[in-house]
């Protein structure tokens, strides 16, 4: 029994296109704003649930390990922008480029559109871990306050909106 294949019933309508190529990034959104808030709360836990000593926030800031941290992290945020676009419009411009439908070939549907948001989601969600790293480090829930906030602003910012989806029906049909 356990090797035995399950078949579609052919009576059951399978779901719609549009529905099929819209789910995945709205399931990822919606994951990547969990794991944000989930961010928070983990720094709170491992800090002890206090903001920590706020005159010891100067010398933590002074060391490399978080200026590297901060950097790290702004950068990642700043590449959100930049390297997903680059990579929607080279993918847009190649002359083969034929998208297909969910379940009509064995690559991924729709998979040049999907990719580039999923790097910047990811990238917004290394900004934070930089800034969790960061308090696990020092025990300073404040530390990972600036960092957390800049990657769930711009998770926020992603959410898929109408003209997302229309590309993306427009590009499989």
């Amino acid at each position: 029994m356990l090797g035995c294949m399950v078949t579609p019933n052919p009576k059951q309508p399978s779901p719609a296109p549009d529905a099929r190529a819209t789910l995945l990034p709205k399931l990822l959104f919606g994951y990547m704003v969990v794991f944000q808030i989930g961010f928070l709360g983990l720094g709170l836990y491992q800090s002890g649930g206090v903001l920590g000593d706020l005159s010891h926030l100067n010398q933590v800031l002074g060391q490399p390990i978080a200026q590297g941290c901060y950097l790290i992290g702004v950068l990642a945020f700043a590449a959100a922008f930049v390297v997903p676009k680059a990579m929607l419009k080279r993918a847009l411009q190649a002359p083969t480029t034929k998208l297909k439908l969910p379940g009509s070939g064995n690559n991924h549907p729709l998979s040049l559109l999907i990719t580039p948001f999923i790097l910047r989601l990811c990238l917004f969600e290394f900004c934070s871990i930089m800034g969790l790293a960061l308090t696990i480090r020092e025990h300073n829930f404040a530390l990972m306050l600036p960092l957390v906030g800049l990657g769930l602003l711009g998770t926020l910012s992603s959410a898929p909106t109408p003209s997302f989806f229309d590309r993306l029906r427009s590009s499989a049909s």
